[in-house]
């Protein structure tokens, strides 16, 4: 008995072994996953042991034409450079029937052509959840294409699985050591077996949409409780810089909303850089945070001016999840919480002054920007004078900048917002606002809600030479500046009703570097080391973070919701004196929140506003849940699928001939066979051929 379980040992040790002979696992990876909304699912899967396909590399579009049209060896399993993967292709794919998954390649540093573009997002982004889209003049982008770039592969049903593949290691094994020397037709003659053969294994738990799926996890009878798919939402962040209490009077028309997104999405788990949108956008917001927190005194002081409300939305890019919660929040009176005699003043839609919003900014051309406002509101002849003084707002501060290559202007023609937060707003008041923007028509953006949308991909980087690149100014961080300084001075003129002295008010350059690098290269870094409380400190990663809203998470924030959050409350909060320790970093007051930061040498206790709100779609709650309808588009309805911990996986294998597999399958129903006789012999003669020896 003792050697049965060095038996069972000495099999798992062979097995592994045998294992890793046969199988080559490709690691660096990132999985296209499912998702759901109210009435279709949209996204990857595979079958739960994976699916199997003969690899075949598209280095060119003949490659492709060639295993659809003439490739004998179905299933494929295709590896497709990022040019080749697009919608036209994609479809031509699933209608073959031929294929039965893809990796597409994804190398960091690779350099695309200047004619590529690539944006699995809609060409009319969330425009069912949009302002327009009953709209008889502007509904369904009739008046301007905004993404012209969009394939709108994000929302497609693939029924298989695809995964992006990034290690430059791997990608180069499965095209010389797998496609090349064992599939790669000579000639254009098909290769005999063995072949080299890939296993794709992406299986999702959840099916058909959103309302089915999580009905399936909510209900009681399951006795063996599982989750299916979670909806997708996380917070919001706000912050005044003149709070008003509950027992005090709000007056009407007192607050600017001055507003940004913080999220994206992309096809491939975990690879959502965003440079364009929303990063650019968040921190140009933040820089003017900071540039209008160093004078807030001017505001707070001045009863007749304006608050600002500096706000970021999470999950815009997915039918407006974060506004959207926000304005049913503010409807139904619970926001910026539920009301308290001496907590911040409730607030309703007929306090908000003016709405303006940062959108797509990184990457203008000559210094010009744009002012989009919605001609639907300014029918009301109030909404359209407020909207011609916001602009005139901003055309002041640029003209107090002597700076000749900054413009802000209106649109030449009245048309339909972009894709903005505002629009949630409009659906339910005439709010005189404006969004700024680097494009008057179509984006500029190539790779909007794109894995591509990086520095590198948009033609600009850190130097080469520089290892360190937390102080290094690039071009970016400079119109960002630029930007920022003239935002910021616009919004203190929309407060105050004055541009005496907005001289001294500019953005800060280093914190502009600053903010750029830790949120695209290292989040590890002396300005988050020193705004985080010394828990989250501990916590942070080298790598940078997802700009993706993830699935909501009870009591905790993705992780750049909380890091923008400490952001706004280290620049326009209060940094108390030295009496303030971590142990007394707290107050009785119901208007602040305290928060001890890591601020070297010895720490800091901020009085601040910045708070988190809900960002979860009201489609959601509980109330909600049964009555609403799904297929209205009135709310978001996105969630994500489950998947088990070692549902993802890649690996590549030789796969033998039929004539083989049928040869090495008699074989083992031969030996079988001759095993079961033999053991048939042995037993019927057990007592002949194993007698008891004679007793003593």
């Amino acid at each position: 008995m003792l050697l049965l379980p060095l038996v069972v040992l000495i099999n798992t040790a062979s097995g592994t072994r045998v294992q890793k002979l046969i199988y080559f696992d490709v690691t660096g990876t990132s999985a296209c996953f499912r998702r759901f909304n109210g009435t279709h699912q949209i996204g990857c899967t595979s079958d739960l042991t994976g699916n199997v396909g003969v690899v075949h590399y598209i280095e060119n579009k003949s490659d492709l034409d060639w295993v659809l049209e003439a490739g004998p060896h179905q299933p494929y399993a295709l590896l497709m450079e990022p040019e080749h993967f697009n919608r036209t292709n994609v479809i031509a794919i699933k209608q073959s029937g031929k294929v039965n998954g893809i990796m597409v390649i994804n190398k960091e540093n690779s350099t695309l052509p200047s004619s590529f573009h690539f944006s699995p997002d809609q060409s009319c982004p969330n425009n069912v959840n949009g302002l327009y889209d009953k709209h008889s003049q502007y509904a369904d982008c009739s008046n301007v294409t905004w993404n012209t770039a969009g394939n709108g592969l994000m929302f497609m049903d693939f029924g298989m699985p695809i995964f992006s593949v990034q290690n430059e290691t791997e990608i180069d094994y499965i095209i010389h050591k797998c496609f090349a020397a064992f599939n790669k037709p000579i000639n254009g003659t098909p290769r005999e077996h063995p072949l080299c053969a890939a296993q794709l294994k992406d299986f999702m738990t959840g099916a058909k949409d959103s309302h089915t799926c999580l009905s399936r996890t909510k209900r009681i009878i399951n006795i063996n409780p599982e989750t299916y798919c979670d909806p997708l939402g996380d917070q919001n962040v706000y912050g005044l810089l003149k709070p008003v209490a509950n027992n005090e009077s709000l007056p009407q028309k007192s607050i600017i909303m001055a507003t940004a997104r913080l999220d994206s999405f992309g096809l491939f788990e975990a690879q959502y850089a965003e440079l364009e949108s929303p990063v650019v956008s968040f921190i140009t917001l933040l820089a003017a945070a900071e540039a209008i927190g160093r004078v807030k005194q001017d505001i707070v002081e001045d009863k007749n001016a304006k608050d600002i409300m500096f706000t970021f939305f999470q999950g815009e890019s997915l039918d407006y999840i974060g506004s959207g919660r926000m304005v049913y929040d503010i409807e139904t009176s619970v926001f910026p919480q539920n009301k308290d005699k001496y907590g911040i003043h409730v607030m309703n839609f007929s306090h908000i002054a003016h709405f303006v919003e940062v959108g797509q900014v990184g990457l203008a051309e000559g210094g010009a920007y744009y002012l989009h406002s919605d001609p639907v509101s300014q029918r009301d002849g109030q909404v359209a004078k407020e909207v011609t003084k916001l602009k005139s707002n901003f055309q002041e501060a640029v003209a107090s900048m002597n700076k000749t290559n900054l413009t802000i202007e209106g649109t030449a023609v009245p048309q339909p917002l972009p894709p903005a937060s505002f629009q949630s707003f409009l659906k339910k008041a005439n709010i005189s606002g404006v969004v700024l923007a680097d494009h008057e028509r179509e984006f500029k953006n190539r790779f909007y809600n794109s894995r591509l949308d990086t520095l590198k991909g948009q033609g600009m980087d850190w130097p080469s030479d520089r290892p360190e690149n937390f102080n290094t100014t690039i071009q970016l961080s400079r119109d960002i500046q630029i930007l920022a300084t003239a935002l910021a001075r616009s919004l203190y003129i929309m407060a105050t009703n004055s541009t005496q002295n907005i001289s001294r008010i500019n953005a800060a350059l280093d914190e502009i570097n600053h903010m750029l690098y830790c949120f695209l290269k290292n989040p590890k870094c002396a300005l988050f080391k020193k705004v985080l409380e010394p828990k989250y400190v501990e916590q942070l990663a080298e790598t940078p973070q997802p700009f993706y809203v993830g699935v909501k998470r009870a009591n905790t924030q993705n992780q750049v919701t909380h890091w923008v959050r400490q952001l706004l409350a280290y620049y326009t909060g209060d940094r108390l004196n030295s009496s303030y320790t971590s142990s007394n970093c707290s107050s009785s007051s119901k208007l602040y929140n305290y928060y001890w930061i890591s601020h070297p040498p010895d720490g800091m206790c901020i009085r601040t506003t910045a708070n988190f709100s809900e960002a979860e779609s009201p489609a959601f709650l509980d109330e909600n849940f049964d009555t609403y309808d799904w297929s209205s588009g009135q709310y978001s309805t996105w969630t994500e699928s489950s998947w088990a911990g070692d549902a993802m996986q890649v690996r590549i294998f030789l796969t033998p001939s039929q004539h083989m597999s049928n040869l090495t399958f008699a074989t083992g129903v031969a030996l079988m066979v001759v095993a079961m006789i033999v053991t048939y012999f042995i037993n019927s003669r057990a007592d002949f051929l194993f007698t008891k020896p004679d007793s003593f």
